[in-house]
């Protein structure tokens, strides 16, 4: 009772302090801070912004990883590998390492960043604490230097040191953004500093979940002593410039009254970037596979994978100034990537006279790829009912040497209205992830000669306010993916795979409800696992109190996973496969909410898994073998500033 009181007392005076520290008619005024994509700004038309999130429904979802997607299956604990329960393959001429990364949503990507236009300043503070001192913080930044110069930054950083054996996860990451427009808007630059570092503690999972089962505290672990340490620095420039001239009118006309002669636009993109992998484990290895591995005492697997990018295009792309525009709009491109990859070599060749075996720690194999990826785009004008897009790709030489890619969407309905359709069609014909092909390390290493893979896609989606449904098709050939040894295999059939996704938002005055829902079928057992149907529920009441000075949402959680026999992880690879061996249950999760905001300040409190209080509960594994935990408390703060 006594700790009630002071959270009540606590909450109350933010809440007065709060409301000191600004006016509602000042706030409301700076409220609609736009933001856009880098694809947006790069647009050749007047494209509407988005604004900043300052409501509080599903302000609960604290999770970083929420960002790449909503339905995901996670070890237990915030900050380690992931993986998305709907099947999005890697499409595209990118050179994909692996089949979709270990963090997903808590890596830092350039062609994810937001670059935001506040009139003055913006700033946005986030934490979040919870159970066994796990932390999540970040300070997003973003400033208006100029009229035409706008620059942020946003640094986060994870500190969980999870409640079973070796689970911890420390993440630090950061981004630098610049946003540079000439008045005329003839010439832009969008720029970005990333850091990634994220370090994470590897148990393998528990030895005998049985026993665990018994006895939580018998978490006895495969991994008591590795670790991943994944590190990634990139610099990246997109800049453009608008040629032609102006004619028409006299010396008083303004630069409106004159028409802009289009001799189209001059792209530049440079990218950079640096990325190493380590697995560490001092201990002597684990029999994972079959093979002896290469060092029998200790394993220090580093991989350093460096790539360096230019892009150069010219577009037929209208002035968003200028008057009239042409029917279709094109773009034509070249771009050629450098990488190169250093990998463990673990060799032992005979020493010559005075000569010693090179230490494996230190010994690398490398091999390096020139790639040159040449393209075309067409599309309409997007702000018309009725548009369109196409395009195709072609990449000569190197890793990738002749992957190819297709495709054409349609799109009904204007980016304002209340209803659109869209529809899509893409085929690619592409090489398997890299890591997939060509992998070294202490426990196991390969190297294989796959076909390319085949994807035919055709995707229809509707949009509106409260409903939104979604339909994919893919015919599938020759995938790889990572079989039950934990070790890379291609399925060369033909086979099919069929996701149908709903979305619903429903209301009943104060009554609120949010509803996602996805259903997968796939024709071939031989490939990555998926629940038929997973989906997410939330029921919550939504009101204000205190004169409208406070909102507030009170609700539940619900989240629903189909039986299906879950993707496990293989830590030494880095890499999730399709295990045979268990099958885990239909799983129903509820987590118990309120989230509260009070004008600029928002808060959650969470309290996460009350299913696991029930008499008899199961353990809950999403990943073999890595326990959910029982229920604990979240809470989390946001704190936003706009003078």
């Amino acid at each position: 009772m006594a700790r009630s009181k002071a959270f009540l007392g606590v909450l109350f005076l933010l809440i007065r302090l709060v409301q000191a520290g600004t006016t509602a008619d000042t706030l409301r005024s700076r409220l609609d801070i736009p933001w856009y994509t880098e694809e947006q700004l790069q647009s050749p038309f007047e494209v509407s912004p988005n604004f900043v999130d300052t409501t509080i429904t599903g302000f609960q979802h604290y999770d970083f990883a929420h960002r790449a997607g909503f339905f995901f299956a996670h070890k237990g604990n915030v900050g380690h590998a992931t993986r998305q329960l709907q099947f999005s393959p890697l499409l595209g001429h990118d050179f994909p390492l692996d089949e979709g990364g270990l963090f997903q949503g808590y890596r830092l990507e350039h062609s994810k960043l937001r670059f935001y236009r506040p009139k003055h300043v913006f700033t946005d503070l986030f934490y979040v604490t919870g159970a066994e001192r796990e932390q999540l913080f970040y300070a997003l930044h973003n400033q208006k230097f100029h009229e035409t110069l706008h620059a942020g930054f946003n640094y986060q950083i994870v500190n969980s040191p999870g409640l079973y054996n070796r689970m911890a996860a420390q993440h630090s990451n950061i981004y630098l953004t610049l946003d540079f427009q000439l008045p005329n808007k003839r010439y832009q630059a969008l720029g970005s500093f990333i850091s990634n570092r994220f370090t994470n503690q590897e148990s393998g999972g528990l030895e005998n979940y049985l026993d665990f089962e018994q006895d939580t505290n018998r978490d006895i672990v495969f991994l008591p002593q590795a670790e991943l340490r994944q590190r990634e620095t990139a610099v990246n420039l997109h800049h453009f410039y608008q040629t032609g001239f102006y004619v028409g009118g006299s010396g008083d006309d303004t630069l409106s009254d004159r028409r802009f002669i289009n001799l189209g636009r001059i792209n530049h993109e440079f990218s950079w970037k640096r990325q190493s992998f380590v697995f560490y484990d001092p201990a002597p290895p684990v029999d994972f596979f079959e093979a002896e591995p290469f060092n029998p005492t200790s394993t220090f697997d580093s991989t350093t994978v460096n790539t360096l990018e230019n892009l150069v295009s010219w577009s037929n792309f209208p002035l968003q100034s200028g008057r009239g525009t042409f029917p279709f709009n094109f773009k034509i491109y070249i771009k050629h990537r450098l990488i190169d990859i250093r990998q463990p070599l673990f060799e032992v060749s005979e020493p010559g006279e005075g000569e010693k075996t090179s230490d494996p720690a230190y010994a690398f194999r490398e091999e390096s790829f020139n790639q040159v990826i040449q393209g075309v785009e067409l599309e309409s004008d997007q702000s018309r009912f009725l548009s369109g897009k196409a395009f195709a790709h072609l990449t000569l030489g190197g890793y990738n040497d002749e992957d190819l890619g297709i495709g054409a969407n349609l799109t009904l309905g204007r980016p304002e209205q209340k209803h659109r359709l869209l529809l899509n069609a893409a085929f690619y014909q592409q090489e398997a992830p890299y890591f997939l092909s060509r992998f070294y390390g202490n426990y196991i290493s390969w190297e294989n000669d796959f076909d390319k893979q085949q994807i035919g896609h055709a995707r229809v989606e509707y949009q509106s306010k409260w409903l939104s449904l979604e339909g994919n098709y893919y015919l599938l050939s020759n995938m790889v993916y990572m079989g039950p040894e934990a070790m890379p295999v291609q399925n060369t059939n033909t086979f099919g795979l069929f996701s149908a996704g709903l979305g619903l938002k429903t209301s009943i005055g104060a009554f609120q409800t949010r509803h996602k829902l996805l259903y997968q079928y796939v024709s071939d057992q031989n490939f990555e696992q998926f629940p038929e149907l997973v989906s997410y529920h939330s029921v919550f009441f939504d009101f204000s109190l205190f004169k409208k000075a406070m909102d507030l949402n009170v609700g539940l959680d619900l989240f629903y996973n189909a039986p299906y026999r879950p993707m496990g992880y293989m830590p030494v690879v880095r890499q999730f496969y399709a295990q045979q061996n268990y099958e885990r249950d239909r799983v129903f999760l509820v987590d118990a909410f309120a989230t509260i905001k009070v004008q600029r300040t928002r808060f959650f409190l969470k309290a996460q898994n009350l299913t696991s209080l029930l008499p008899n509960a199961p353990v809950v594994y999403a990943i073999p073998f890595y326990p959910l935990p029982e229920m604990a408390i979240k809470f989390g703060l946001s704190w936003m500033f706009f003078d």
